[in-house]
């Protein structure tokens, strides 16, 4: 059994869902335990199938409610909205995995410090106004929004990208509530991580010994699950302007954790 791939797999349960990449994180350190780059890459989105399962079955309600409105041809605001932005999301990251060879590391570490910087500018402002945010934390992610955030979604899969450090950061800048802002991130990551990673499986199956990646597999889908449910309670108690700054500093921390592997 080797140890170092079940290392691999806490640390993608632990920081899938929070504003770290995931696949940044898996991928370097795989590379540091030996694993060629094409190798380490193709683990590193493998191990998102049950990071996606995991929310699959906290959210199964909500899922189930999409896909039967999806059905009968009920498409509501939240269902258009937010198959523009799985859709959205898919293709760009489709599009950039296939490109990944040609794309440096860099280009992710620097959105995300304008992310990390535009968070900070945010909290700022809202500590200074002392105010909660309402209005549009009461309603439901615009299309326009999903749209958006599921564009940001796309672009992490290149290693460095922070999937939740995008689209958290980005609808935290928006001024949504936090709880909802998590909710979302949570809603449109599960599917594209689902095909993410039973794509990938499919390229490792055959380098991996099976009852490794079993449990590799019940590591991660364990692990998301506390790490998502320890999330979506910080996001229930926090006011916003502690959210944006907390989001901030893990941002931060992602780039100087990355910079340091590589």
């Amino acid at each position: 059994m080797d140890q170092y791939q079940l290392i691999l797999a806490l640390l993608q349960g632990l920081f899938e869902w929070w504003p770290i990449s995931s696949s940044g994180v898996v991928l370097l350190t795989s590379i540091y335990f030996g694993f060629p780059v094409n190798v380490g890459y193709s683990i590193s989105l493998a191990l998102h199938l049950p990071s996606g399962l995991a929310i699959l079955i906290l959210y199964w309600g909500r899922f189930r409610d999409v896909v039967s409105n999806m059905a009968r041809f009920k498409l509501g605001g939240f269902e258009k909205g937010y198959l523009s932005g799985l859709t959205a999301s898919l293709i760009i990251g489709y599009l950039l995995y296939i490109l990944f060879v040609n794309i440096s590391i860099i280009y992710g570490l620097t959105a995300l410090l304008i992310v990390s910087i535009g968070l900070f500018i945010t909290s700022i402002a809202l500590l200074t106004s002392s105010r909660r945010v309402r209005g549009k934390a009461s309603r439901d992610i615009s299309f326009y929004d999903w749209f958006i955030t599921g564009i940001l979604q796309g672009l992490a899969v290149l290693p460095g990208f922070s999937r939740s450090g995008l689209t958290m950061g980005y609808l935290s800048l928006r001024k949504y509530d936090p709880s909802l802002v998590v909710r979302t991130s949570l809603l449109l990551g599960a599917p594209a991580l689902i095909l993410a990673g039973s794509y990938n499986l499919l390229r490792i199956i055959n380098v991996i010994d099976p009852l490794t990646l079993a449990i590799a597999y019940i590591i991660v889908f364990i692990t998301s699950i506390l790490s998502a449910k320890l999330l979506i309670e910080l996001a229930k108690r926090i006011k916003i302007y502690y959210f944006t700054l907390l989001l901030a500093l893990l941002i931060l921390l992602n780039i100087i954790l990355e910079l340091i592997i590589s």
